[in-house]
């Protein structure tokens, strides 16, 4: 058996939020990692929250007044909001940590960083520590920085390619950018600069900064244990090499170094926030959006999204995430089918012709939970359907007894996950799933793609991915309809949620698939721009000459 890495933790109190007590809790309880160390901030409190902007002593009172207002105001406007699961609720980490050595520290405080002398140092460093993690104290620079093996490990709540300094969250929701990132690294002299180990991206929460960061905080809870795991599970040797090869290109910043928003630029920030919502209760006033078909006809793939042909669902529903099989002379095209009335979806099918005419929808699947993402394959004869129905958290396997109308329930192919869009492919022997996974309680389906092996698609026992997740970000992780060939080349469909939910489509050349290896890079990029009244696009459909999307609308509620 190998031997666990020692991990030490930097901490300025034992209360720490709940997404950094979940994360300890994943490496206390784990097989790769023991915490061998605590190390306690011993001086004052690192003063101002740095989420708040507020002004030095010296400002003059007016300005020290207008300030309050300004941030009373983005208050009201913009986080007064209550999350299910508290992130960063405070939760007292010291009997999970009680038996564990800690050390209290005095820090040498400069203007923005925290220095160790000497002799506290050669305390740390008797613990023959691994890793050191950073969960308090403030800029660490010096010796402290190589007091362990591998370094001081340190969050980076932002995209450190393009937003250094902070505070977390609060730029990218303000400015409206499509993703918010996180890094995990290894701290250097240079700040937001250290040797990236893990990255992730999320779709930014325009509404709020609070709802931007607690469902990423919540993401980012993992990525400090699935490191620790790799790191462990393939040697100092190989991990590292993979973290050279990651860092290997010239990486420049030529951003601003971001800092809380002066009173300028907080109202002009929160009049654009105004003005947003005003725009968006005006389109929720006259307008409302539903999913619908697109579809075209030819030789081969369509990609002239324009020239597609609309199947307009009637207003009280929508049609998404379609899926076609090709039988005798028609076309199916299994959809999930939404009445707003009943609040959840179900499965239909749609059957056309060669000539593209089609009948209304015919129920096929439905259940007291919600389904959608009818993905259907023929196995040795026989046509299955697998189904999302993440609210159940189970991945649940139907076999067509009268096809395409009669489905009866085979079994569940996974258990106790939060998965979504389920997608299979058989390659070299194997069956591959690939699944949208919410790992943590109160993150996102939208961020990581899961993957799964097994012999048998039906009987088979499905093992995780060593490398899950195998991608960590919301613009191409997760799946958005069946993985296809083309001369040769593997192509996975995903989702861009960066924008919001649905916005578009990326295309993967898939480049590695084996139980222990997944490679793949966006080769193109769909995105609703043919026609203004076209908003989002989620799911790519294709065979025999039928290109099938779904796309959703912005239609008048009064005409």
């Amino acid at each position: 058996m190998k031997k666990k890495l020692r991990v030490g933790l930097l901490v300025d109190d034992y209360r720490v939020p709940a997404w950094a007590h979940l994360m300890l809790s994943k490496i206390a309880n784990s097989e790769y990692a023991d915490i061998v160390l605590v190390v306690l901030n011993a001086a004052t409190p690192n003063g101002p929250d740095i989420a708040e902007n507020r002004p030095s002593r010296w400002t003059k009172i007016p300005s020290i007044l207008l300030n309050r207002v300004l941030r009373f105001a983005r208050g009201i406007l913009m986080e007064r909001v209550q999350c299910e699961r508290n992130a960063f609720e405070k939760v007292d980490s010291e009997p999970l940590l009680r038996n564990i050595p800690a050390l209290k520290i005095y820090p040498v405080r400069k203007t923005f960083s925290d220095y160790f002398t000497d002799e506290d140092i050669t305390k740390i460093q008797r613990f023959d520590v691994d890793v050191l993690v950073r969960l308090g104290f403030r800029v660490l620079r010096g010796r402290i920085l190589a007091a362990s093996r591998h370094g001081v490990w340190s969050y980076h709540h932002g995209d450190n390619r393009i937003n250094r300094g902070g505070p977390p969250g609060f730029w990218e929701t303000m400015e409206s950018w499509p993703a918010t990132g996180t890094v995990l690294q290894v701290l250097t002299e240079d700040l937001d600069a250290g040797t990236a180990l893990y990255r992730s991206w999320s779709s930014t929460n325009n509404r709020s900064v609070t709802l931007n960061n607690n469902a990423r905080f919540w993401t980012s809870a993992s990525f400090l244990p699935r490191t620790l795991r790799r790191l462990h599970s393939v040697g100092e040797e190989e991990f590292f090499a993979e973290v050279r090869k990651n860092n290997s290109h010239p990486d420049f910043y030529c951003n601003r170094f971001y800092r809380n928003p002066d009173n300028r630029e907080l109202f002009v920030l929160l009049a654009k926030k105004t003005w947003q919502r005003i725009q968006a209760r005006l389109r929720r006033q006259f307008y409302f959006d539903q999913w619908l078909l697109l579809y075209a006809m030819g030789n081969d793939i369509s990609g002239s999204f324009r020239h597609f042909k609309n199947i307009l669902p009637p207003r009280d529903r929508f049609w998404a995430d379609p899926f076609v099989v090709h039988e005798g002379e028609s076309y199916y095209i299994f959809i999930e089918e939404l009445v707003y009335q009943r609040g959840k979806g179900h499965i239909s099918v749609i059957t056309m012709d060669g000539q593209g005419n089609y009948g209304a929808p015919a129920l096929v699947i439905d259940e007291q939970h919600h389904l959608s993402y009818p993905f259907v394959f023929n196995y040795q004869g026989s046509q299955y359907m697998l189904v999302e129905a993440c609210e159940a958290q189970v991945v649940p396997l139907y076999r067509c007894e009268v096809f395409p109308h009669k489905w009866v329930f085979e079994r569940n192919l996974l258990h106790g996950v939060t998965a979504v869009d389920a997608t299979l492919f058989q390659y070299g022997g194997k069956w591959y799933l690939f699944a949208g996974v919410e790992e943590n309680p109160g993150s996102s389906t939208w961020d990581e793609l899961n993957l799964y092996f097994a012999d048998d698609p039906i009987t088979g026992n499905w093992q995780p991915h060593p490398l899950n997740p195998v991608i960590s970000d919301v613009r191409r992780a997760r799946p958005a309809g069946r993985i296809f060939e083309r001369n040769g080349v593997i192509y996975r469909p995903s989702q861009d949620s960066s924008r919001h939910y649905g916005y578009g489509l990326k295309i993967n050349q898939i480049t590695k698939l084996s139980e222990t290896e997944y490679e793949e890079e966006v080769v193109s990029s769909i995105e609703p721009q043919w026609s203004h009244k076209i908003t989002s696009i989620h799911t790519f459909a294709h065979t025999h000459g039928l290109t099938v999307v779904d796309a959703e609308i912005r239609r008048g509620k009064y005409w």
